[in-house]
Order: structure tokens, then C-alpha cells, then sequence
């Protein structure tokens, strides 16, 4: 028997199973997604319209005088934007720890290369694993920043159509 080609039957092997035990975690990444793809989308549905309803109550009514409604404002405006950067980027570890893989294997060794390498390498590569608010989005980092884009975009929308305009009842006198 030739030990270099028992060892090469082996590594194959082992890829082969290390390959099939990513298959069944990115199955159970999607079956977790299935099963709480509701509660995704619900919670960041709420953080986001919190977060607008706030910023708009704080920007058109302005801060009271007292500095204890002011410190309250800032304190649970703060809470609410770290709570949902908080969710979304510990969600998004999901997606990031599916791809952390791939720069090992390609920089693996190319003598002892073999088809099942190159099959995990594709899969990490095609594959998108991620949790998702029922298909409406994924949880992914660059999600935050799109968050984050969006509110300033209603913010100035609503700010804009906003019917009461406090500016104008003091400038009638000119």
C-alpha cells in the first residue's frame, strides 16, 4: 500500500466532511430564518419607526427648557440607536461568521489541494447565508448604514411636509 495515497484519501475525506457539516449549518441558519423571519421583521420595524418618531418629536417640538427633560431625550435617544445597532450587528455575526473561513483555504496549501477544498471554497464563495426579516432584508452590517441613511431621508421628508411651522407665526409681523 502506498501511504501518500492513503493520506490523500483521507484529506479528501475529511474535507468532505467538514464541506457537508457547513451544508448542514447553513440548513439550520435557514431553518432558524424560517422560524423567526416574523420576529425579525417586526423588531426592526419597530426600532426603525421609533427611532424616526423620536428623532422627529425631538427635532419639530424641540427640547423643553429643563435640563432634566433634555438629559432624558439625549439618554433615551442614545439607548434606542445603540439598542438597534446592537441587534442588527449581532445578528449580522451570522453572515460574517459564514465567510471567515475563506481566506484560510485560500491561502491552504496547493500541493495538498483537492476537489473538496475547491467545493467548500465555491460554497463559501455563492453561498449567502444570513438572517433575513422574511426575505424583506437581511441582517447583514451594511444593513446599520442603510438604517441609518433611511432615517435621515424620512426625517428630512417629514420635517418637510410637517404642517405646523413655528417659524412663520412669529415672522407674520414684518
Amino acid at each position: 500500500m502506498d501511504k501518500s495515497n492513503d493520506l490523500d484519501i483521507l484529506q479528501t475525506y475529511t474535507w468532505r466532511k467538514i464541506r457537508e457539516a457547513y451544508v448542514k449549518q447553513a440548513a439550520l441558519v435557514r431553518e432558524v430564518n424560517n422560524l423567526v423571519g416574523p420576529l425579525i421583521l417586526l423588531s426592526n420595524s419597530c426600532n426603525f419607526y421609533f427611532t424616526c418618531l423620536h428623532l422627529f418629536l425631538g427635532i419639530t417640538q424641540g427640547m423643553s427648557d429643563t435640563s432634566l427633560d433634555q438629559i432624558y431625550y439625549l439618554l433615551s435617544f442614545t439607548w434606542l440607536c445603540i439598542r438597534t445597532s446592537l441587534v442588527v450587528l449581532s445578528a449580522a455575526d451570522v453572515n460574517v461568521c459564514s465567510k471567515d473561513s475563506l481566506p484560510y483555504l485560500f491561502k491552504y496549501n496547493t500541493q495538498t489541494y483537492n476537489l473538496e477544498i475547491d467545493r467548500l471554497q465555491y460554497q463559501l464563495r455563492k453561498d449567502f447565508v444570513a438572517l433575513s426579516g422574511m426575505g424583506f432584508f437581511f441582517l447583514t452590517k451594511s444593513l446599520l448604514l442603510q438604517m441609518g441613511g433611511a432615517v435621515v431621508t424620512y426625517e428630512l421628508v417629514l420635517i418637510q411636509f410637517d404642517s405646523t411651522d413655528y417659524n412663520l407665526t412669529n415672522t407674520t409681523a414684518y
